[in-house]
């Protein structure tokens, strides 16, 4: 049987997110699960929260509590839980964050959804599309266009997080809407099907993009 370790940025279990990716793989690929900030506390984990200039990542403990965290800062913890996964029998790694990371040091190979994901928007976005995206943080609202409006195509952004409550997650749907996007991406790999579910209810005939369950069916063609 195939190992395949998840890793998040934040702590481990994440029960919201490891029944969506095994949904996927099926009977045929068992999971283990590591996180960046296992073990830490609060204050240690404050500590790590972005200084200006450094990438913001929303995440969240295993208590469900929501937390921010520089990428910068957690790089290495990242590592160490790839190293943990591995240690547990892991042939290939899972990074459950849409961030834009550098290569990450492992023994085997690590699938980084944000490579994954720009391809696949690429493919199914045309340059003379509309693409909504909806971000945790207000910072990574504001970068949206860089990151996804390649080849010229126009991008529109909103704020909603997996981690604050349906109702703000909504507003931020019912925004996108607004700007009448001809897809929408939900740029957080902590997005679940059911945020997927109340945002078509929303968007009604627009298609609407998930990371967890995109980037789990690219990766069960391959294992």
């Amino acid at each position: 049987m195939v190992v395949l370790g998840c890793v998040t940025i934040g702590q481990a279990p994440r029960e919201d997110l490891l029944p969506e990716v095994e949904a996927v793989l099926g009977p045929g690929v068992r999971t283990v699960e590591a996180g960046a900030l296992d073990g830490l506390r609060m204050a240690e984990i404050e500590s790590l929260r972005p200084h200006p200039g450094q990438a913001a990542l929303a995440t969240r403990l295993a208590d469900g509590t929501p937390v921010v965290v520089s990428k910068e800062a957690i790089v290495t913890k990242v590592e160490a839980a790839i190293g943990r996964c591995v240690a547990a029998g892991a042939s290939a790694i899972l990074l459950l964050c849409t961030g834009q990371f550098p290569p990450l040091r492992s023994p085997v190979r690590v699938y980084q959804p944000d490579k994954l994901l720009r391809a696949f928007v690429d493919g199914v976005v045309p340059p003379q599309g509309r693409l909504g995206v909806l971000s945790p943080l207000a910072s990574q609202a504001a970068r949206a266009h860089t990151k996804w409006g390649a080849h010229g195509r126009e991008v529109v952004a909103a704020i909603g997080s997996p981690y604050h409550g349906q109702e703000a997650f909504l507003q931020g749907v019912a925004e996108l809407a607004s700007q009448e996007p001809d897809v929408v991406l939900l740029d957080c790999m902590g997005f679940t099907s059911e945020h997927k579910q109340n945002a078509r209810n929303v968007l009604v005939d627009r298609p609407v993009l998930l990371p967890i369950t995109c980037i789990a069916r690219m990766i069960a063609e391959v294992l």
